[in-house]
């Protein structure tokens, strides 16, 4: 799965302080990147990959678990920090732009 290969690779790259990131462990399995206010809109995000915010057809919503117990269906792949409250989005989208084009062949997805 996509999400969590962009998710693997962005914890590694940061040192396992990637920022709060989300599992889903129903339907499709989504992975979730919280990331700063505004932030997500700056980006031209490849197929494949779903920007959730307000505006659009689109609502702003995130199912958020507790930093402890038990929350399924959902967990968290990177828990968020004080030195890191969110995903930084510029390198989130390097890294979706990259893993997405490497499940095409090295095209952008969607070509």
């Amino acid at each position: 799965m996509a999400g969590e290969q962009v998710a693997s690779e962005i914890v590694r790259f940061t040192g396992f302080d990637a920022g709060p990131i989300v599992r889903s462990r129903v339907g499709e399995q989504g992975v979730y990147f919280l990331l700063p206010p505004l932030s997500a809109n700056a980006h031209h995000w490849p197929a494949g990959a779903e920007v959730m915010s307000r505006g659009g057809r689109t609502a702003a919503f995130v199912g958020v678990p507790a930093l402890r117990g038990p929350t399924w269906p959902l967990d968290w792949r990177s828990l968020p920090t004080t030195s890191t409250p969110f995903v930084d989005a510029v390198l989130l989208h390097g890294l979706t732009v990259d893993v997405l084009a490497e499940g095409t062949g090295g095209r952008p997805a969607g070509s």
